[in-house]
């Protein structure tokens, strides 16, 4: 029993020094065939610079790539013959690009918008937007999705779409720096407001507008205080010049809201003294919507509308209980709701003056 005891120890003890021999001389040439094998694989799929080290028959990874999907290909690519483990410590950055463009031009009854946006997500709710902003346009979606934005892109996009559709054409150009504006205003205010406005919501990117700005109105709508506006006009009177002014400047809102437009504004102010000559008459103010949405929607919207030039007039000085507003929403369109031209008819603000009290 003890010469057994003897002889199962030192089998034990000369296997034990048989396995640490071959593993003394066997190991290091596994590990070194396992890198060099690896090593090629990654050159072999342009991941060279990725770095590896092995431990045995593990391997671990490190380094950057652009996107998850590169870390992928790279895994897969060392899963070679002999390998146990593979360790992934490879970082995914998004590097900025020295340029991302976003590009929007709006011209007659279209809005085209190319260039970069981050995600698919972000996509889809930017053209949603453009589409409830520019809702007289047809959009044209001609951009591809890029990783790498710059830092609070979605804000500046935004404000120069904001900032374009208060133009009567133009174009945009959001880059990683820079927001380039161009186009024309309907006048020298609004041109100055809207910059102003742009440039105070991008401090962070320099804003450069080359916006010129439109003809101005006929001599005839220009108002003259100097000649027979010094004077009470008829009823009369006062709806055509009203009239013929709105018919050249309509009253413009922000889509879906019931906030006046700089240019907007401009056309009120020059209607002010036209119907500080017409105190003597009421003033109905109808608001009007297109089919867009629900009927209570648009109906609420309509008053909202009229209630605002009647805000924005009684601040001017005129008699507030002199006016009154009215919202009939979509029920008396002048044109075709299913046309973009015959929609933009259909938002509109009438003013009409009314003999009596």
């Amino acid at each position: 029993m003890h010469k057994l005891l003897i002889l199962l120890l030192g089998l034990t003890l000369f296997l034990l020094l048989g396995y640490w021999c071959v593993y003394i001389e066997v190991a290091p040439a596994i590990q070194k065939d396992i890198a060099s094998r690896a090593t090629k694989a990654l050159t072999d799929i342009g991941f060279g610079h990725i770095k590896l080290e092995v431990s045995g028959r593990d391997i671990i990874l490190s380094g950057t790539v652009a996107d998850a999907s590169m870390r992928g290909r790279i895994d897969k690519a060392v899963q070679l013959e002999g390998v146990r483990l593979v360790t992934d410590r490879i970082k995914v950055s998004q590097p900025v690009p020295r340029n991302y463009p976003f590009r929007v031009e709006s011209k007659n009854n279209q809005l085209i918008i190319h260039g970069w946006v981050p995600d698919a997500n972000t996509h889809h709710n930017l053209i949603a937007y453009a589409m409830e902003l520019f809702r007289d346009k047809d959009i044209k979606d001609e951009l591809s999705e890029q990783h790498g934005a710059p830092e609070n892109w979605i804000v500046a996009v935004r404000a120069g779409l904001d900032a374009l559709q208060q133009l009567i054409s133009g174009k945009l150009q959001v880059n990683t720096h820079t927001v380039d504006l161009s186009g024309v205003s309907a006048s020298t205010q609004q041109r100055d407001s809207i910059i102003q406005a742009l440039s105070e919501q991008l401090d962070s990117r320099e804003v450069r507008a080359d916006i010129r700005v439109q003809a101005p109105l006929p001599d005839e709508i220009h108002v003259d205080l100097s000649s027979d506006l010094q004077q009470k006009m008829t009823a009369r009177e006062c709806q055509q010049r009203t009239t013929s002014l709105l018919e050249i400047n309509a009253i413009k809102f922000h889509s879906g809201s019931s906030i006046i437009i700089p240019s907007s504004q401009q056309t009120l102010d020059i209607l002010v003294p036209i119907l500080q000559q017409c105190t003597q008459y009421r003033t109905l103010i109808r608001g009007h919507t297109d089919v867009t949405g629900s009927k209570a929607l648009n109906l609420r919207l309509s008053q909202e509308r009229a209630t605002a030039v009647k805000a924005y007039f009684a601040s001017k000085g005129l008699p507030a209980e002199q006016i009154t507003a009215q919202g009939v929403g979509e029920s008396e369109p002048i044109a075709d709701n299913a046309t973009p031209e015959g929609r933009k008819q259909n938002r509109r603000i009438e003013i009409i003056i009314m003999e009596g009290s």
